[in-house]
């Protein structure tokens, strides 16, 4: 028997048991604005890979890579310069860097004046890690809340660490998150040369760990020294751990039968911070284009003849990306969409390049631009990735937002599993028309309605609309119900007995 003690998000078909006129429905971020641009002398066009860090006192704190050709080598001191996109890749250490910005509202970003590692002579800078003898390909932050974390790591990082015949996945801890010392090598096995990223989960008093490999498209794995770039594909992997020593690797994320397999970059797996029945994660989409080459003769860059030179720089030329976005009840299991959550958006001259829509870790609460609406959720992504200084830009949706149950105008039903719950009161996440509705029908659980609980027609725009029966819930504690859910021009994007 099922017993809901969360805010059940509407994102799977979980818990229906019937339904008839009611889709999932996907939506999508809505582009708001530049928080951010990278565009100091350290930094430049292949920033990226940042930490979106939701701190104690509610400051918002973006950890990222800055880097880019375009830059005052720190080691000659000689300004490169160069026009069009840069291909080099993240390799120089002398121009990679970790770099730290805050923010107050989640909306626009100022650089923090660590002013501690010297760049170009000078140490006014907001460089929180650098090292001089290897290049940082990922540098993940988190901030860990388990209770009983250690004071000197209550920041933890992850880096890829390459070798000769295999690769590392180092763990660096910060008491403060800005001084970040080498703690030791995880013994977990994968390629990582991607965003790997960790966080506790209360709800299972452990770690879960997303990170980087590789498998044949025959479904084999691949040895670490053997992976080839063009053919093999990129996997998520998973792997769990109770003090963040001792480690269970789970192995691939697990799809459901028929999924494609495609490649998948960047995964910014979390648990959905408003329930505890959910993940979600927005990884990015490979996608190599070179057998449509006719058509880079529209995607023109700045200085750069990209139809030309498809053949000389192969992949790092015709591949484009975006994000898909999937959820999953525990973690390892996901269901992901096929179309894209989020894309490179409208051409623009320096975007669908390989490196675009490469979305950033984290999701941050953030207050509305219109007085008196509803929070919103924002998410953040690259634009502009080897074209120019990269800009993070700021997507938002509704709370609960990623998925809803919808029903058109001409109606439909959900008759959900039976369940039993605690709470006197019933909230919803909704929205409709003026001529839709949502009607909520408190059942058996051979589905017959209970007398005295059924909502009526309920029209509006709410995140935490309250339902009204004329009997207490309360009386129905520990008994099997259902929820018989009528709906029409209306999204369900969530509800919470309490």
């Amino acid at each position: 028997m099922l017993h809901l003690h969360t805010r059940e998000v509407c994102w799977d078909t979980f818990l229906m048991d019937k339904s008839e006129g009611v889709q999932l429905d996907m939506k999508r971020p809505v582009r708001k604005n530049v928080c951010f641009t990278c565009d100091a002398i350290w930094e430049g066009s292949t920033c990226g890979y940042a930490s979106f860090v939701q701190m104690p006192d509610g400051t918002i704190r973006m950890y990222y890579r800055a880097s880019d050709v375009r830059i005052v080598e720190a080691a000659t001191g000689v300004k490169v310069v160069k026009d069009g996109p840069d291909f080099t890749g993240v390799t120089n250490a002398a121009r990679v860097s970790v770099c730290l910005a805050e923010s107050k509202d989640g909306k626009t970003f100022t650089r923090v004046p660590v002013n501690k590692h010297p760049f170009a002579e000078s140490c006014e800078n907001n460089i929180v890690f650098r090292d001089e003898a290897k290049a940082i390909d990922n540098f993940s932050v988190f901030y860990d809340e388990n209770p009983a974390c250690p004071a000197d790591e209550k920041f933890k990082a992850l880096r890829y660490s390459e070798g000769k015949e295999e690769n590392f996945l180092a763990y660096y801890k910060s008491a403060d998150g800005i001084d970040f010392t080498f703690e030791r090598i995880l013994p977990i096995n994968g390629k990582f040369d991607t965003y790997n990223v960790t966080f506790w989960d209360k709800a299972t008093e452990q770690y879960y760990l997303y990170s980087r490999d590789y498998h044949k498209p025959d479904g084999r794995t691949t040895p670490r020294c053997q992976v080839n770039l063009v053919t093999d594909i990129r996997d998520i992997r998973l792997s769990t751990s109770k003090d963040f020593i001792t480690w269970e690797q789970h192995g691939p994320l697990i799809y459901p039968e028929g999924t494609e397999d495609l490649g998948l970059y960047v995964n910014n797996v979390h648990r959905y911070y408003r329930s505890d029945s959910m993940f979600w994660g927005m990884p990015t989409r490979y996608f190599d284009r070179r057998e449509d080459k006719e058509n880079f003769k529209h995607l023109t860059l700045p200085g750069f003849e990209r139809y030309e030179c498809l053949e000389k720089l192969g992949r790092e030329a015709s591949v484009v990306n975006d994000a898909v976005l999937m959820i999953s009840r525990d973690g390892l299991h996901f269901e992901r969409s096929n179309e894209a959550f989020l894309t490179a958006g409208p051409e623009n001259g320096s975007n669908w390049i390989y490196g675009d829509a490469f979305a950033n870790y984290g999701l941050v609460e953030t207050a509305p631009d219109f007085e008196g609406e509803a929070n919103e959720m924002s998410i953040y992504a690259g634009s502009g990735y080897r074209t120019r200084s990269l800009d993070i830009v700021r997507y938002t949706l509704r709370l609960d937002g990623f998925y809803s149950w919808r029903a058109d105008d001409k109606g439909g039903e959900v008759l959900t599993k039976p369940f039993t719950f605690e709470g006197d009161s019933l909230s919803v996440n909704f929205e409709t028309s003026a001529r839709g509705h949502l009607r909520i029908i408190l059942c058996d659980e051979e589905g017959n309605a209970l007398p005295d609980f059924d909502s009526g027609l309920v029209f509006g725009n709410s995140v935490a609309r309250s339902i009204a029966f004329k009997g207490e819930l309360a009386s129905l504690h520990g008994r099997p119900v259902r929820m018989k859910i009528l709906m029409r021009d209306c999204d369900l994007y969530s509800f919470l007995f309490t």
